[in-house]
């Protein structure tokens, strides 16, 4: 196991609570269905796409690899943090979409994913241009009560083409209805 040293923030019940995410601690270690029933499954899709999200997806890269070499889509898309996405090699080149999550400006993205996550992005992106990487580059934002909508979504259309945000108020406890509605009319 290997530490990254990233410590993201999450709400629980109204509290802060601080996860360091470490290299192939929270991914399940082997998929629990066969490869040939994946492979029937997606040859009955006429337009199939496979998306790696959730939880990070390259903590398993061996696995992505694996599965992009292998999965009969016609499309890939991934989203991820970016810490790992050196570990894909030319394989970064086979995903159609990539979403890369980051928050805004420096100070939002490291209170919410921990200190030096918006530079990690930031060297992801980077990396993204030196493989050639030519398809569909997207700023993943996540919108809680430190976010100044029209600031940080113009901050990432200086590095991003396409900024793709969801509100963080419906299922999380960090916002009351109140302050939310504050919030939202500012």
């Amino acid at each position: 196991m290997v530490s990254i040293n990233v410590n993201l923030n999450f709400w629980f019940q109204g509290k802060k609570i601080s996860v360091e995410m470490k290299k192939n601690s929270y991914m399940l270690q082997d998929i629990k269905y066969s490869f040939s029933e994946l492979i029937k499954l997606i040859k009955n899709d006429s337009d199939p796409v496979v998306a790696f999200y959730g939880g990070e997806p390259l903590l398993r890269v061996d696995v992505v690899k694996k599965l992009l070499d292998k999965l009969p889509a016609s499309r890939f898309v991934i989203n991820t943090n970016g810490w790992f996405i050196r570990d894909l090699g030319e394989h970064v080149n086979r995903f159609d979409s990539i979403l890369l999550s980051i928050d805004g400006r420096r100070h939002v993205t490291d209170y919410y994913r921990g200190e030096g996550c918006y530079d990690k992005v930031l060297s992801a992106l980077d990396y993204l241009r030196e493989m050639h990487y030519s398809n569909e580059v997207i700023a993943r934002m996540t919108v809680s009560c430190r976010t100044n909508i029209y600031k940080d979504v113009t901050h990432l259309l200086r590095f991003f083409p396409m900024v793709h945000w969801q509100l963080d108020a419906v299922w999380s406890n960090l916002w009351s209805f109140e302050k939310f509605k504050e919030w939202a009319e500012v």
